[in-house]
């Protein structure tokens, strides 16, 4: 009876602290995730399109559908692009030869990913998983 005892009996455990079972951890999960520190995760187009069109839906929505102008109001607004003297605003408003030439313009990764946004009825449901 005492042999079927032994086999029943539960193998020996070896008893460790908690701390030492933390720091086996540590070094573990270090050492599984040392080899690609600098590895960048890479770019999920779906998930960009999803964060830009969300992001101009919070920003734009607003103002998506703007008023009639009221030509009275146009006319006493000051314009953004105008200048502040009254040198030669006009003139370079208006492409006279003495104008700066336009700038060119570089594109980015999030304005190229913009431009390709279908439009707003199907913005909104491209958001949906």
């Amino acid at each position: 009876m005492a042999a079927v005892d032994a086999i029943i009996s539960e193998p020996a455990v070896e008893k460790r602290s908690l701390k030492a079972l933390t720091l086996q951890s540590l070094k573990r999960t270090y050492d599984m995730f040392a080899g690609n520190y600098s590895v960048k995760a890479p770019a999920d187009e779906r998930s960009q399109r999803a964060k830009i069109a969300c992001k101009i839906r919070d920003e734009y929505a607003a103002v998506q559908t703007l008023p009639a102008a009221q030509p009275g109001r146009a006319a006493k607004a000051p314009s953004a692009f105008a200048p502040s003297h009254a040198g030669n605003g006009a003139a370079a408003l208006d492409g006279a030869p003495g104008a700066a030439p336009p700038v060119a313009e570089s594109r980015s990764t999030t304005a190229k990913l913009i431009e390709s946004m279908p439009e707003p009825a199907d913005r909104y449901a491209s958001c949906l998983p």
